[in-house]
């Protein structure tokens, strides 16, 4: 939940982004946006996701591609030190654990990440969004060693069948959000501020105007490739130890 101070200083960028003075002006230029587009159904909850788009939810989303890569490495270099006969062996073997637990670390929080997007589909309620701004943030590499990142900040106004919301969202692609007039979001009953863009979904999950769940298998499957790059580590580990 935002504190009273973020939630003002949202508010007042978002009207300033749409050049009105008040939220009662803001819910107006935002009922007329939502005026042409598809009414929205919130039936059939909690909504059905199988076992392996739920999975794929996971492990679909930047921490578990990340988290994943970084265990399998880091396990398999394990595997290597293991199989090497040096006397700081123990000691290169917990500095190598170190980095194991780094990514388990990590994929916790793609699992943690995915786990909320499930629940959100599963019990979330659908609005309408409408995208107010976009702005562009770079950042620069250091000394040219390292590419520089782009993330969007976007802005956006919706409702809650209760009231008007003003929100920000950090993404690193905004295209799927800003093609349209509107954009599909889902927002949880338990707390409002809390929400996801259909179109932003991890892994395979996909969600229409009805309310019903879709599963992209292609997405799905590429949601699970991370998990299945891990025990690809110790088993390259393996394969190369047995080289020499």
């Amino acid at each position: 939940m935002e504190s009273d101070s973020i939630k003002d200083v949202t508010e007042a960028e978002g009207l300033a982004k749409l050049g009105v003075a008040s939220v009662v002006e803001a819910a107006k230029h935002y009922k007329q946006r939502i005026s042409q587009a598809p009414p929205l159904h919130n039936n059939q909850m909690p909504r059905r996701i199988s076992d392996s788009a739920k999975l794929g939810a996971c492990g679909g989303n930047f921490f578990g591609w990340v988290g994943s890569a970084w265990l399998s490495i880091a396990l398999m270099m394990l595997v290597l030190a293991a199989a090497g006969e040096t006397e700081e062996l123990g000691l290169l073997i917990v500095f190598l654990a170190f980095f194991v637990v780094m990514g388990l670390i990590i994929l916790s929080i793609a699992f943690k990440r995915g786990l909320r997007s499930i629940r959100i589909v599963r019990n979330g309620l659908l609005t309408w969004a409408v995208v107010t701004d976009v702005e562009t943030k770079i950042e620069r590499s250091t000394g040219g060693r390292t590419p520089n990142t782009i993330e969007y900040h976007v802005s956006f106004i919706y409702h809650n069948y209760e009231r008007l919301f003003f929100a920000k969202a950090n993404v690193s692609r905004h295209q799927p959000i800003t093609d349209q007039a509107t954009e599909l979001l889902l927002f949880s009953q338990d707390d409002p501020e809390h929400v996801e863009f259909a179109d932003l979904l991890p892994g395979g999950l996909r969600i229409d105007t009805t309310g019903r769940v879709h599963e992209s298998g292609f997405h799905t499957l590429l949601g699970l490739v991370p998990f299945l790059m891990i025990p690809a580590g110790p088993i390259v580990g393996a394969i190369l130890m047995g080289m020499n």
